[in-house]
C-alpha cells in the first residue's frame, strides 16, 4: 500500500485489514519526507486504523511519520505472533522500537534509517525476564545515525538462533551486546570501531565470515582468530585506518610485534587487509592450506610480504602493493632457482591472477613474475 498521507484516520480503519485472514504480506508506504513545507502530518492514526490479521507473516513499514509505532505493534497483548520478517525502514521520527523479541516466530529483522533512536533497551526485547528472538536468524540495523547505545539488559539467553548481523552506518554506536552463541556472519561498516574486537572475540568459536569497512577505532583483533581456528572462512579488513593487526591475547599492553607468528588455519579461504596505512603485525601464512583468495593493498607501513604464500596450494588471486614509501623495489617473495633458471618446488603452484598495485618509488616489477608458469592474468 503507498501513498499512504492521502489516506484519513477513518479510511484506514475501515479498510478492515484485521479481518482479511488470507494476507500474508503487507507493505505500508508513506513518501518520503518533505521538510520544505515545513508540515509533516503524524500518520499514527492510519497506522493503527491498518492492523493487520494475525495470520500475516511479513510486515515492511517504510517512510512512516509518525513519532511512535501503532498499538498493534506495541501492546504485548495485540502482537503479531505468526511475523516471520519485519521490515523498518526511514521511520525518522520513532524514538523508541516496539517489542520485536517478543515475536516467537521473527527470523528476519532489518531496522533502517531511524534516526531518533538514540537507545535500545528492556522495550526493544520485551522485558528483561523473559528469552528475547528465540528463533531470529538475520538481524541488520542500517543507518542509525543517533544510535549510542543497545543494551544488554535482557536475559542472556537472547538471540540464540543469530547467525548473520550487520551493523552499518551507526556512527555512535559505543555500546552493544558482544555475545551470540550462534553467530556465523558479521559486517560491520562505518561504524565506531571500538564494540568490534570484543564482538569478535566473544565468538571466535561460531564465527564463519567477517567484514569490517571504515571503523577508524578498530586497532586489534584477536589473534586467535587466525590460531588453530577452523570455522573462519573469510576475513575482510577494509579501509580501517588504524587498524595495527592481531594482539597476541587480551592484553593489548604486550609490546607490538613487527613479526606475528601464527599457527595456521586450515578452513580460511579468502584473507583481503585493505587500505589499513598503519598495519604493523600480520600472520605468516604456512599451512593456511585453503587460502584461496589474498589482497594485501594499501599497508603503506609494510616492507616485507608474509612469508609462506609463494607455497600456497589453492592461492589462485593475489592482490599485493601500496607498500612502505621508502622502498624502491618489489618485495616479493623470493624463488629458489636451479641451474637452468627454473624455480624449484612448488611457487604458487596454483596462481592464475595477479594484481600488483604500485607506490611512487617503485622502480621496476618483481623479476620473479617469471616463475609464474599456472599465471594467466596480471593487472598492474
Amino acid at each position: 500500500m503507498h501513498n499512504l498521507d492521502n489516506v484519513r484516520d477513518n479510511e484506514a480503519e475501515a479498510g478492515c485489514l484485521k479481518e482479511k485472514q488470507h494476507i500474508l504480506r503487507l507493505e505500508l508506504h508513506w513518501p518520503e519526507i518533505d521538510n520544505s513545507s515545513g508540515i509533516v502530518s503524524d500518520g499514527f492514526a492510519v497506522l493503527e486504523g491498518l492492523q493487520p490479521h494475525q495470520n500475516l507473516k511479513r510486515l515492511g513499514i517504510y517512510n512512516y511519520v509518525g513519532s511512535k509505532f501503532s498499538t498493534w505493534m506495541t501492546n504485548p497483548n495485540s502482537l503479531l505472533l505468526n511475523l516471520v520478517l519485519v521490515v523498518l525502514k526511514n521511520c525518522y521520527l520513532c524514538e523508541k522500537l516496539p517489542p520485536l523479541g517478543l515475536l516467537p516466530c521473527l527470523k528476519i529483522l532489518k531496522i533502517e534509517g531511524l534516526y531518533s533512536v538514540q537507545s535500545i533497551g528492556g522495550e526493544f526485547y520485551g522485558g528483561n525476564d523473559v528469552s528475547s528472538f528465540p528463533l531470529l536468524e538475520e538481524l541488520s540495523l542500517v543507518d542509525m545515525l543517533n544510535l549510542v547505545v543497545w543494551s544488554d539488559e535482557a536475559s542472556s539467553s537472547s538471540f540464540p538462533r543469530l547467525e548473520q548481523l550487520k551493523v552499518k552506518y551507526c556512527h555512535k554506536l559505543t555500546i552493544m551486546p558482544t555475545r551470540f552463541p550462534s553467530l556465523k556472519v558479521l559486517e560491520f561498516e562505518d561504524c565506531n570501531g571500538n564494540p568490534v574486537s570484543s564482538l569478535v572475540e566473544n565468538n571466535l568459536s561460531s564465527l564463519t565470515s567477517i567484514q569490517i569497512k571504515l571503523c577508524e577505532e578498530l586497532v586489534f583483533l584477536p589473534r586467535r582468530l587466525l590460531i588453530g581456528n577452523d570455522i573462519l572462512h573469510s576475513l575482510v579488513i577494509w579501509n580501517c585506518q588504524r587498524f595495527e593487526g592481531f594482539y597476541p591475547d587480551q592484553d593489548l599492553e604486550e609490546e607490538e610485534e613487527e613479526h606475528v607468528e601464527l599457527l595456521p588455519n586450515s578452513a580460511l579461504y579468502t584473507l583481503c587487509l585493505f587500505d589499513c596505512p598503519t598495519l604493523i603485525s600480520w600472520p605468516d601464512l604456512h599451512g593456511f592450506n585453503s587460502l584461496s583468495f589474498l589482497l594485501v593493498i594499501g599497508c603503506k607501513r609494510k616492507k616485507y610480504i608474509s612469508s609462506g604464500i609463494e607455497c600456497l596450494p589453492k592461492l589462485e588471486y593475489l592482490g599485493i602493493g601500496g607498500f612502505s614509501e621508502e622502498l624502491d623495489s618489489f618485495p616479493f617473495p623470493a624463488a629458489n632457482i636451479d641451474e637452468e633458471g627454473n624455480a624449484v618446488g612448488n611457487y604458487f603452484p596454483s596462481l592464475s591472477l595477479l594484481y600488483i598495485y604500485g607506490w611512487y618509488k617503485l622502480k621496476c616489477l618483481p623479476h620473479q613474475i617469471q616463475y609464474l608458469t599456472s599465471l594467466q592474468t596480471l593487472h598492474m
